[in-house]
């Protein structure tokens, strides 16, 4: 096949020939950017093919400036399982920001889309993260879900669902504290699963960057839950609550749970110890973090 190419201050744009060999290179090897793929779109396209319905239609695989693949992996992935060549338009040289930009209408990408693409490790527990830090802030609470929460902070969560690029942001203004963070939550989770890392790492990110307590106190918190026997008998307590929740047959709501978790914390930081931990919804409500 002729190609028809075009270069316009960095963007080359081409017709070109896709052979099943090409198709599957660029997916083994350009191909480190790209979300998760779906594996019943592709067999949707592979139908298409099959069936002679696919069509020249202006659809386009588009590389960033570095040759890596920002848009039409489940197309070459159709093809290599068709196993003829087809006519594709072949775009190169975009920002790699573009990549942000791409299907947001048809099925946008979230937080953990955006880090993949972007290189970050452990994109799903870092977004994960970032998501319940964000989610803190809106109700300076330790709340995994909306069900309690008061009517701000509801409306706080909602307005959430717009800061993608804050959150995004967040996380690249210092990407080593936040992956320090979810490496040392990542290690809580493991030695006891008590809690999930994204609930430790967003507590510790807000506890360290939004009340500016010190690592040592906020690790010290943590670790004496989750990997030292203490003297600290709050902490004992909160432990011994957590695990035998964990195989209650009604377990706490994420509300109540939480609460106890915030309680626990605001003794632990006053130097305050107890005999008892309770906590009553009708008398106590929301307790905010300290």
């Amino acid at each position: 096949m002729t190609n028809n190419k075009i270069d316009f201050e960095g963007i080359s744009i081409e017709v070109k020939e896709i052979t099943p060999e090409l198709a599957k290179d660029i997916l083994e090897n350009h191909n480190n950017l790209n979300r998760n793929r779906n594996k019943e779109h592709v067999k949707s396209l592979l139908n298409n093919m099959k069936q002679g319905t696919w069509r020249f239609n202006g659809d386009t695989i588009r590389f960033d400036r570095d040759g890596e693949l920002i848009d039409g992996q489940h197309r070459l992935a159709a093809l290599v399982e068709f196993g003829k060549p087809l006519p594709m338009i072949v775009i190169k040289g975009f920002d790699k920001e573009t990549m942000k930009t791409i299907d947001q209408e048809i099925k946008p990408r979230n937080l953990a889309d955006l880090f993949k693409m972007n290189g970050v490790k452990d994109a799903t527990n870092v977004s994960a993260t970032i998501n319940r830090f964000f989610a803190i802030g809106a109700t300076n609470s330790f709340i995994s879900s909306n069900r309690y929460a008061r009517p701000s902070a509801i409306e706080g969560k909602t307005s959430c669902k717009n800061t993608i690029d804050t959150k995004y942001n967040e996380y690249f203004s210092k990407p080593d504290l936040w992956d320090d963070i979810v490496s040392y939550a990542r290690r809580c989770y493991s030695n006891t699963r008590l809690l999930k890392s994204s609930e430790i790492g967003g507590m510790y990110a807000f506890l360290y960057l939004r009340l500016h307590h010190s690592d040592e106190e906020i690790r010290g918190f943590f670790n004496r839950l989750c990997f030292t026997e203490t003297d600290v008998n709050v902490i004992n307590l909160l432990r011994d609550l957590l695990i035998r929740d964990l195989v209650a047959k009604a377990p706490m709501t994420s509300f109540v749970k939480t609460q106890y978790i915030v309680k626990t914390w605001n003794y632990y930081i006053k130097g305050k110890d107890v005999k008892v931990l309770s906590y009553n919804k009708n008398t106590e409500g929301t307790i905010d973090l300290i």
